[in-house]
């Protein structure tokens, strides 16, 4: 016969496993929204809207969602929620912003030009 101690260690080590279980199956890491995003530029200008594409950052390049919603990530909001048309002291403007991060990597890994974004009409 097995000791109430004993019992109680298996209970709680069976528990835990458990635990762990189905944790592991709830975290999916992130995942980006189901849908791309245009980013639109200011009016009177010929450039296009950007078309992002969360799937092709988020959930292939591995980019973490912090890196472009970096005051809160865990609540996203769209980047003109703090930048603006204009810059505004230390915060930059949507433009300044996004051109900032994008060409980044852009620069080194796809686009050089204004229209490889920019699609023309």
């Amino acid at each position: 016969m097995m000791k109430a101690t004993t019992k109680a260690y298996l209970l709680l080590a069976g528990s835990v496993v458990l635990l762990l279980f189905f944790a592991a199956l709830g975290y999916a890491g992130p995942t980006s929204p189901p849908h791309d995003i245009a980013i639109k530029v200011r009016e009177h200008t010929k450039l296009q809207p950007v078309i992002f594409s969360h799937a092709s950052h988020v959930d292939r390049e591995k980019i973490e969602c912090a890196t472009c919603h970096h005051k809160d990530p865990t609540e996203p909001k769209a980047c003109t929620t703090c930048h603006g048309t204009e810059g505004q002291g230390k915060i930059p403007s949507g433009k300044e912003a996004l051109h900032g991060v994008c060409r980044t990597c852009h620069r080194e890994q796809v686009a050089s030009k204004c229209h490889d974004c920019h699609h023309k009409p």
